[in-house]
């Protein structure tokens, strides 16, 4: 930022570095200097939409998600984005769709979240999920440790959601540092979870 005060990217990506050492004001700064920048940046865009999340300014981040999955269908980051914002916002059945976006590089998986979903709703949908991932992963398919927190965290399965962090932790997953934002502050109340952020030295 320093050299180039006008790369919108480095806004961006020191916006969540902000966010993960809980430095809020500051990352929405940073990120809206970047969408000044660049608006119409379908990178930018998907990594707003996960600071808004942070902010808890849900209907922006579901915008800003949307309007960056126009542009990049595919984009991991912002169909993270859009599934996380209905889910915190308990718009539950609405983020199923960006949730089966997000992992539909595992076959017979969107199958199986509307079979759970047809079966026991929200719950079972995720419930099916993580038993299709589990199964792929003990066939040989590799999936990283965090993608299975969510679906123990929305179910109420704290402790299993933390367990699947410390997953992570041992192979040094990129996604972990993620979980010392504001986002899951409710997991701040289990010693394990609060241990796993002093082994990563985050606040």
């Amino acid at each position: 930022i320093t050299a180039n005060p006008n790369l919108p990217e480095a806004h961006a990506y020191y916006s969540h570095l902000l966010c993960i050492l809980r430095r809020n004001d500051e990352a929405r700064k940073h990120i809206e200097m970047a969408l000044i920048l660049d608006p119409y940046n379908s990178l930018i865009q998907s990594l707003a939409s996960q600071v808004y999340i942070v902010l808890k300014e849900y209907d922006t981040a579901i915008g800003l998600a949307k309007k960056a999955l126009i542009t990049s269908p595919g984009d991991l980051v912002a169909s993270n984005g859009l599934y996380s914002s209905y889910f915190l916002s308990g718009q539950f059945d609405k983020g199923l769709d960006g949730f089966k976006l997000f992992f539909s590089g595992f076959p017979g998986f969107s199958a199986a979240i509307d079979s759970g979903y047809q079966k026991s709703g929200f719950q079972g949908a995720l419930v099916a999920g993580r038993e299709l991932l589990q199964k792929l992963s003990s066939e040989g398919t590799f999936v990283n440790p965090t993608f299975f927190v969510d679906f123990y965290y929305y179910t109420g399965e704290q402790e299993k959601s933390i367990e699947w962090m410390e997953k992570g932790y041992d192979i040094h997953d990129q996604n972990m540092p993620y979980f010392s934002t504001t986002i899951l502050d409710p997991l701040r109340k289990y010693p394990r979870f609060m241990e796993l952020l002093k082994k990563m030295n985050l606040p």
